[in-house]
């Protein structure tokens, strides 16, 4: 197995930082550590459409302490406007260009200083108690993160589906991405010092790659039915699929899982998505989502579906 990306790989230090940057931290001292701190990581690139929403959410959170750090993959766009506008918001703000998600999720997590870490994407939001009821769980069980459930928003906003968590995601890791859903995560800072940080050379299956990493070593998570958050979704059909159920297959083959099974995993769940495709765009997306709904257990459509979505 690859040697994982560390922390000392990136700049820890607010003060070494040379990119355009922002936040009240640089006018106001900061605490270098505190009991309960949460650091949430908001990466974004060119997303001045969303990106109020996830703030929001986050200003809205009750738990405190907490720190808010958006690393920008070097916007084009007015996402620094809209940064620099809601900078009593933001602790830290920086704008460079990235090799990935993967490498703009390391930069924050190196950069932050809570005892526990939640990565919320620019089309992410949270519930106002997210927070406060995933640490409440962490301090009450030995679990190393929390995660639950997610609704998927179309881009008018309408809820389209959930996904439920899956607390027995161990029998399906070594060889899928189990339904732990990535924006409900609430995880402590010692996994990633001791396990390291995202693999930048993934351009989707980074969040499998780690978790996969950190089963093999011990990690384990708690579901928490009562910890929902949001997220919208890129279209009904992900145009990435493919490349995603790829990298996959080619992670849980570095880690010991037999290529043949990896495989014929692989051609099976390509197919289903192509199936599930085409249903959409030929049949209905309405009929394509029950039909989903009855082959995937945690799988549910919202009532906002109608037979309209053809």
């Amino acid at each position: 197995m690859p040697a994982a990306p560390t922390l000392d790989g990136y700049v820890r230090e607010r003060s070494a930082l040379s990119c355009p940057m922002g936040g009240r931290s640089l006018r106001r001292p900061q605490p270098v550590s505190e009991r309960d701190l949460v650091t949430i990581v908001t990466v974004t690139f060119n997303s001045e459409k969303f990106l109020l929403k996830t703030i929001d959410s986050i200003a809205a959170q009750t738990h405190r302490p907490l720190e808010y750090i958006v690393v920008d993959g070097g916007s084009r766009d007015e996402t620094l406007q809209v940064l620099r506008r809601r900078e009593e918001d933001i602790d830290l703000w920086l704008s460079e260009p990235d090799r990935g998600i993967g490498d703009a999720f390391n930069k924050g997590i190196a950069l932050a200083r809570g005892e526990f870490i939640a990565l919320v994407n620019s089309d992410d939001w949270l519930e106002a108690g997210h927070v406060s009821r995933a640490v409440e769980h962490l301090r009450r069980s030995k679990a190393d993160f929390a995660f639950g459930d997610v609704i998927v928003h179309d881009v008018t906003g309408a809820a389209r589906y959930s996904i439920m968590g899956d607390p027995s995601y161990f029998n399906r890791v070594r060889h899928a991405m189990p339904d732990i859903n990535h924006p409900t995560v609430v995880c402590r800072r010692q996994v990633y010092e001791r396990h390291g940080l995202y693999d930048p050379s993934l351009r989707i299956a980074m969040d499998y790659e780690w978790l996969l990493r950190g089963y093999v070593h011990g990690v384990r998570g708690l579901y928490v039915p009562d910890l929902t958050s949001h997220m919208l979704g890129a279209g009904v059909s992900n145009r990435q699929g493919r490349l995603a159920l790829a990298e996959v297959r080619n992670v849980s083959i570095l880690y010991g899982y037999p290529p043949r099974g990896a495989w014929v995993r692989f051609i099976a769940r390509a197919t289903r998505l192509e199936v599930r495709r085409f249903l959409e765009r030929w049949i209905s997306q309405t009929f394509a989502a029950y039909l989903r709904s009855i082959l995937h257990s945690r799988y549910r459509v919202m009532s906002g579906m109608t037979g309209s979505d053809c």
